[in-house]
């Protein structure tokens, strides 16, 4: 019998090309002095008996205040959370769901704190440090004499929020995640493109071209066209795919430059894009 082929795609990187990608991508990303401004705040990886303050702020995500009832995805925030823990919301939980937390799934009693005062549902952070909701957390911080914050993704409002608690009451305040400078590589599919580049190769890859303007994706997508069965387009900081469109290479290829533009251009518009960072046009 024929031994079977070996991918060559499964072999390991060695430790030195993993180590200079991570040097290469924190020097073209300036982290070092990024960094340090969230230095103090940055967990230290250690447990014990400190409550945790979870909250699923979502304001970091583009146009998923498109999403009908999207304030509701937050309550994923209960499940997170354990015995003497803290959640945030910004609408109160529905009937039964607290008990079906304790009682069925055994995750113990935490606290609710209540945001409803809101005006964007989606702005958990902001909507914790003032009023009502500001004061259960900083009792929460003084009674325990420290906090966590543990978010579902760490924005820079999260870092506000532990910040202004530590200013207040002079407590050991952390943020488990990672800081926003790190947080935005990790969610942005170009620098992921470009890390996977370093550690491993571009085999690893879809054909990728990243494009700043609506000529320059116009023609990408026709170039892929031409060899590809199915092509698309893609913003680099979306959830759930509502920032990719995709096309069956066919019909591309025969909207021709002008209909291609077009389709482009209303990509760009449903997606809110601000020019401010390249689109992908991909295989």
């Amino acid at each position: 019998m024929t031994p079977p082929q070996t991918d060559a795609r499964t072999a390991s990187p060695t430790p030195d090309r993993v180590a200079a990608a991570v040097s290469e991508t924190a020097r073209q990303h300036g982290l070092a002095a990024r960094m340090r401004p969230y230095a103090a705040l940055t967990w230290d990886g250690s447990d014990g008996a400190i409550p945790g303050l979870y909250l699923d702020d979502l304001s970091g995500i583009p146009f998923l205040d498109e999403i009908t009832a999207v304030e509701e995805y937050i309550h994923r925030a209960r499940i997170r959370a354990g015995e003497g823990d803290l959640f945030a919301a910004v609408t109160a939980p529905a009937e039964g769901y607290e008990t079906y937390c304790r009682e069925h799934l055994g995750l113990g009693t935490t606290r609710w704190v209540d945001a409803r005062h809101t005006s964007d549902p989606l702005a958990v952070a902001r909507s914790c440090a003032e009023g009502a909701p500001y004061d259960t957390i900083l009792a929460a911080a003084r009674e325990a004499g420290a906090l966590r914050l543990l978010p579902f993704m760490s924005v820079e409002p999260v870092w506000a929020l532990a910040q202004q608690v530590h200013h207040d009451t002079g407590l050991p305040i952390q943020v488990v995640g990672p800081p926003p400078p790190v947080a935005w590589i990790a969610n942005d599919k170009l620098a992921l493109h470009e890390l996977v580049t370093r550690v491993l190769d571009e085999s690893w890859l879809a054909e990728t071209r990243p494009c700043r303007t609506a000529p320059e994706l116009a023609t990408s997508l026709l170039a892929l066209a031409e060899h590809a069965v199915q092509v698309g387009l893609k913003r680099t900081r979306c959830a759930s795919a509502m920032g990719n469109a995709v096309f069956d290479a066919a019909a591309i290829r025969a909207m021709g430059p002008d209909g291609v533009l077009s389709e482009v251009e209303a990509f760009l518009e449903r997606t809110q894009w601000q020019g401010d960072e390249p689109v992908l046009a991909v295989v």
